[in-house]
């Protein structure tokens, strides 16, 4: 319990604390100057994954971070275990990442405006039109140069197993051109999930080699998702 109590004080506070630089950021990105403050964006919103991880006592172990491209607008596709992967992505990624984050997410205080900063979109997967949007607003993210995560299983699985991931789901690194450079998480929700309370879990995160999309024929567009589900559920044996 104490541990639990932590870990949301370790969350929460600098989110609130931290919101007016959240809103500021936003307008001047809105004002062309985001760019200027983008490394000091990724460099708190790391050292603050980081701190917030650090209270649940669970071990990461990162393999092949050296196998991210150099390159701007990256989509990163990942397995869902547990609700603390975004922070293990914010963490240990070098470089600043936006996402898909369901709409109910909008309505938290504080919270909404950090992942608005983050250049993430809010989807209603139930409202096929605004999910469309929403994907559109991804993919013109990405063509900006900003790079982006998605969960193709659209939930968490809260176990070892992966779900099957969405038909579409990789529209938003193909229509974008984007080189996807897949990730595996597994570990993560004996963190949280399993018990339903804040725990130390031994967690790996493994960054797979990375794979273009620019150019690709059709029927490599129809097979890249079960490509995708391949390499990353790979890195869960």
């Amino acid at each position: 319990m104490a541990r639990t109590i932590l870990f949301y004080t370790a969350m929460w506070v600098p989110i609130v604390l931290g919101s007016p630089i959240a809103l500021i950021y936003i307008i001047l990105v809105k004002l062309g100057l985001g760019k200027l403050f983008e490394g000091f964006i990724h460099l708190g919103s790391s050292n603050w994954a980081k701190m917030v991880l650090k209270t649940t006592g669970s071990t990461i172990t990162i393999e092949g971070l050296e196998k991210i491209p150099d390159e701007k607008g990256l989509c990163f596709v990942g397995n869902h275990q547990s609700a603390i992967d975004i922070l293990i992505v914010l963490s240990v990624l070098p470089v600043t990442v936006g996402y898909i984050a369901k709409k109910q997410l909008l309505y938290y205080p504080f919270l909404n405006l950090w992942i608005v900063a983050l250049r993430s979109a809010f989807i209603d997967r139930g409202n096929v039109k605004n999910a469309l949007r929403s994907i559109e607003k991804g993919i013109e993210f990405i063509k900006k140069g900003n790079s982006m995560i998605i969960f193709p299983e659209g939930t968490r699985s809260k176990s070892d197993t992966m779900g099957t991931f969405k038909n579409g789901s990789i529209k938003l690194a193909t229509r974008a051109e984007a080189t996807i450079v897949p990730l595996t998480i597994s570990g993560s929700w004996h963190a949280w999930e399993e018990n339903l309370r804040i725990g130390a879990a031994d967690i790996n995160f493994m960054v797979h080699e990375a794979v273009p999309t620019r150019g690709i024929s059709a029927d490599e567009r129809k097979a890249l998702g079960n490509k995708l589900s391949e390499i990353i559920g790979g890195g869960l044996n």
